[in-house]
């Protein structure tokens, strides 16, 4: 029965150490709300420049999702299908479906053939994409609606810029008074800090 109550009582410190320490990471990153906003303006030209070279690599029917961890490794990259349709049990219909979906791979070795043709990119490609976010003072970046850019990962989370340009202003006013967690301060733009915890 002791022994019992003493592990109990560890497995409470531990959930609550785990919980502060949570809780100061999302009130530190509160607190700089003022500087998430000074890094986006001071970088704001090779943000753009960032995002308007990825919308022109990237295919038309596909949603990219990348980090990088170095310039010859990526943290994550997940390729969508836009739109695809599927057959199943006789019947279609309409969705997105990862088409590759990796971790920790390597750009050399991991990434067959086939997605690079397809993608229409080589090393190069992300060798040049690679050096836009670092002039931007980001790590990834995706081409979904918000464009979503990775600007510095924090323990297991991460800040990002939510970049609003394709959401019609009635609906992005919806998004803006929905949102406690999107710190928006300019009129596309927001930043926001995932914590990583599920």
């Amino acid at each position: 029965m002791f022994i019992t109550t003493i592990i109990i009582n560890r497995l409470k410190s531990i959930f609550q150490c785990k919980y502060l320490a949570v809780t100061i990471i999302v009130l530190s990153s509160s607190c700089k709300k003022g500087s998430e906003q000074r890094h986006y303006e001071s970088y704001k030209a090779e943000i753009e420049a960032l995002i308007t070279y990825f919308s022109k690599i990237v295919p038309q029917d596909k949603i990219i999702e990348i980090e990088f961890i170095d310039d010859n490794h990526l943290d994550r990259l997940q390729i969508t299908d836009i739109d695809t349709i599927w057959v199943k049990n006789d019947s279609f219909y309409l969705s997105s479906y990862p088409q590759f979906s990796e971790w920790d791979i390597y750009i050399s070795k991991d990434i067959p053939d086939s997605i690079l043709s397809e993608l229409n990119w080589n090393k190069q490609t992300f060798k040049t994409l690679k050096s836009k976010l670092d002039a931007a003072g980001c790590i990834s970046i995706n081409n979904e609606s918000p464009i979503i850019l990775g600007h510095k990962r924090n323990l297991l989370g991460m800040t990002s810029y939510y970049v609003y340009k394709k959401t019609d202003p009635n609906t992005l006013k919806q998004i803006k008074n929905a949102s406690t967690e999107l710190h928006f301060f300019c009129d596309s733009v927001a930043w926001y800090y995932d914590t990583g915890a599920l």
